[in-house]
């Protein structure tokens, strides 16, 4: 808790208060990935996933796809949209389509957002549908009350920011 900024540590104090004991241990029993048969999932990077590192360059992507072996993996923690990719020679960070085909021989990095803090500049939850027949990835927005999540944020006495945030997608 140390090594968090103020509105973050308080987040996590007020959901230390408000989950209860089951809803803790579940949690800590979570694996730090999920593997599918064609993609694998985790929450921030396989480079080191339990340290929560962020993937928002092409370096930190080149970093986790070292350790990618599936030629597919949804990660978030950044809460932001992208999608980067790996050839087997060099990394790269393209701009997110509506639709993702996916190649063979590519491995593909995709941040899939967040349904509840976005923060790529638009309030509207994101996420992707995966088609295992076609390899396509569909990137997805769709509204979502983030005027009443906010109001609920202030009522529960939490920094206003992690209320503002919301309206900004930021």
């Amino acid at each position: 808790m140390d090594w968090f900024n103020p509105v973050a540590r308080a987040g996590l104090e007020y959901s230390r208060q408000h989950l209860s004991r089951q809803d803790k241990q579940w949690l800590r029993k979570l694996p730090m990935t999920l593997e599918a048969p064609e993609f694998t999932v985790v929450h921030a990077s396989l480079f080191n996933p339990e340290d929560w590192p962020y993937v928002t360059t092409q370096d930190d992507a080149g970093f986790h796809f070292y350790f990618q072996e599936k030629g597919l993996c949804f990660i978030g923690h950044t809460h932001q949209v992208r999608v980067h990719r790996f050839d087997g020679e060099r990394v790269k960070s393209i701009r997110v389509p509506k639709v993702l085909n996916l190649k063979k021989d590519i491995k593909y990095l995709v941040n899939v957002g967040s349904v509840g803090q976005p923060r790529d500049g638009s309030p509207d939850s994101s996420y992707v549908i995966y088609d295992t027949e076609k390899r396509s990835v569909s990137f997805r927005r769709v509204r979502y009350p983030f005027l009443k999540a906010a109001d609920q944020i202030l009522n529960a006495g939490l920094p206003q920011y992690l209320a503002l945030r919301l309206l900004e997608g930021k």
